[in-house]
């Protein structure tokens, strides 16, 4: 089950952001690109855009260690701080961001990135990730999202920082929440006493958690598409999203 939050935001098709440095100068110039991976870890998310969207991808991750595993899979990638670069407007026809702005230091930086990504784009912009909204609701049940209590996860990210941001561009975009929990017996769902950095609930090994339905939708993925062409179709890009799944909330490939 999902639920489109912002169905459509009408306006220009540019956006500016601020100056970054190349962290990585080895490459010239990205001819030949289609789109970007922000955050490309190992290259799952690179590869899982190729198939879905098309084109010819290029990531970027601050791990030296994860480019040389991507490279060694046969992707192309570049070492860089995503809050350093400097890439020219209109750059690539679209840009990915998944399972990546929760690792951001903060809600500046990500919306900084995200900024970023728009900028370099010319069709849309796809970021999937896990959904941090309705955590004070949980806590007062005794829950937590396995995932919120991830030293890694450090902006949780949230709708409303979403749209308020993308109201402000005056592009069009939507807002997704999907994989909807129903009861405290969602494995994603763990006790507060729950360790840290933890996975899913394992009754097994896990103190008993609380049994309660929600009074409220509760989910677990967010998706937000930016389009920047006037003729990119935000329905069919998220429809496209689902024909293959891509793994969020739990790390990268």
């Amino acid at each position: 089950m999902m639920k489109c939050i912002v169905p459509l935001s009408s306006g220009p098709e540019a956006l500016g952001c601020a100056e970054y440095l190349q962290t990585d100068t080895h490459l010239e110039n990205f001819d030949g690109y289609d789109f970007m991976d922000f955050g490309a870890s190992k290259g799952g998310s690179l590869r899982w855009a190729s198939k879905i969207f098309g084109g010819k991808g290029i990531g970027v991750d601050i791990s030296q260690k994860k480019i040389d595993q991507l490279r060694a899979s046969g992707g192309e990638a570049f070492l860089g701080d995503v809050t350093k670069l400097n890439l020219p407007v209109g750059t690539f026809r679209y840009a990915t961001m998944i399972d990546f702005l929760e690792h951001l230091p903060n809600r500046a930086t990500g919306l900084s990135a995200l900024g970023q990504a728009i900028s370099a784009s010319r069709d849309f912009v796809f970021v999937k990730g896990p959904n941090f909204d309705d955590l004070d609701y949980l806590h007062g049940l005794g829950l937590k999202k396995y995932f919120a209590d991830w030293h890694g996860h450090k902006w949780h990210h949230t709708v409303a920082e979403f749209d308020d941001y993308l109201k402000g561009t005056g592009l069009r975009y939507c807002i997704v929440e999907s994989d909807r929990m129903t009861d405290s017996s969602n494995p994603k769902l763990l006790p507060l006493a729950a360790a840290r950095d933890r996975g899913p609930y394992d009754p097994a090994t896990d103190l008993p958690k609380p049994h309660c339905k929600f009074r409220k939708p509760i989910y677990s993925v967010l998706t937000v598409i930016v389009a920047i062409a006037p003729t990119a179709d935000l329905t069919e890009l998220f429809a496209q999203s689902q024909r293959m799944r891509v793994r969020v909330a739990g790390g990268k490939a």
